[in-house]
């Protein structure tokens, strides 16, 4: 069983008294959210909180989803029964019902940044990233992280028109940021996850010359079956399907943006077959890759293709 990590003789003495949460410098900003309104993703409140060397903060409970941003300082945060040393970058995260207790360091009480939310996607997106597991997260890249946090705050607090679904817009956006930059992976899953992230950043790197998955499988010295199933569990689609969407993609852009012909276009996202290419790109588009051009583009741009 975990134990509880020291700082200090003297913070220990703290946790031990249980003294009341106490903040030296505080702010906060409140939007009109009910409780239980179903949403994707709403902000209650949230806050800025320079901490007391006497900072205590514990719940066995709690209503919302909340994260948690250590500006800097230095504390403990126990999540369930595990505790997480504080500093400066770091994310904590709680949801509904989750245990939690916080601890100022007396010598060097934390200061952060929290947010307060609920919604229908709230856990699905914490359990994109290592809070979801864990609670706690070193963040890969602080700056980007408190600019969101400070963003949000400075926007919860100006209440301006739509203020209140930029800030979430700005939520989302962190916590898939920190979804797509964390590096802190399952241990039954990281070996996985690299070759699955591996795959797709050479098909990202090479599908305008890809013809098959199976060339993907012998640059990545893996089993074509294994990669399978790895984009089925781990991005939901097949290689094919992935691999098809970035050319038909691509080919979209070059339709409405170049002079090149139908089979230019084609070739150029790597179909030799002009009549494989136009099939795939109506599946995708519902149009002709000619009647797409000449819906989306006036006649007096018109391109002879």
């Amino acid at each position: 069983m975990p134990t509880k990590p020291k700082i200090s003789n003297k913070l220990d003495l703290k946790i031990s008294l249980g003294r009341p949460a106490l903040v030296l410098d505080a702010g906060y900003f409140y939007f009109d959210t009910e409780p239980f309104e179903n949403q994707p993703l709403a902000i209650v409140c949230g806050g800025h909180e320079k901490c007391s060397p006497t900072f205590t903060l514990n719940r066995n409970s709690y209503p919302y989803f909340v994260i948690k941003y250590t500006i800097s300082g230095q504390g403990i945060f126990k999540w369930n029964s595990d505790y997480h040393q504080l500093t400066s970058g770091c994310l904590t995260s709680f949801s509904p019902d989750t245990p939690h207790q916080y601890f100022a360091n007396p010598d060097d009480p934390m200061e952060h940044i929290f947010i307060t939310f609920i919604g229908t996607e709230a856990k699905r997106l914490l359990d994109l990233t290592p809070l979801g597991a864990t609670g706690f997260m070193q963040v890969p890249n602080p700056g980007a992280m408190l600019n969101y946090m400070q963003t949000i705050f400075d926007k919860g607090c100006e209440k301006r028109p739509y203020h209140q679904a930029i800030c979430c817009n700005y939520l989302r956006i962190a916590l898939l940021e920190l979804a797509g930059s964390s590096t802190e992976l399952p241990s039954n899953s990281s070996a996985a996850m690299q070759t699955y992230q591996r795959c797709r950043k050479y098909i990202d790197q090479n599908f305008s010359e890809l013809y098959a998955v199976t060339q993907v499988a012998k640059a990545c010295f893996i089993d074509v079956r294994y990669m399978a199933r790895l984009f089925r569990q781990l991005g939901a689609m097949t290689p094919y399907q992935y691999l098809m969407r970035l050319k038909l993609n691509k080919a979209a852009n070059l339709l409405l943006h170049t002079s090149m012909s139908v089979n230019e276009v084609g070739k150029a996202v790597g179909f030799e077959d002009q009549y494989h290419f136009s099939r795939n790109f109506k599946k995708m588009h519902s149009l002709s890759p000619r009647n797409f051009r000449n819906q989306h583009i006036g006649q007096d741009q018109q391109i002879d293709s």
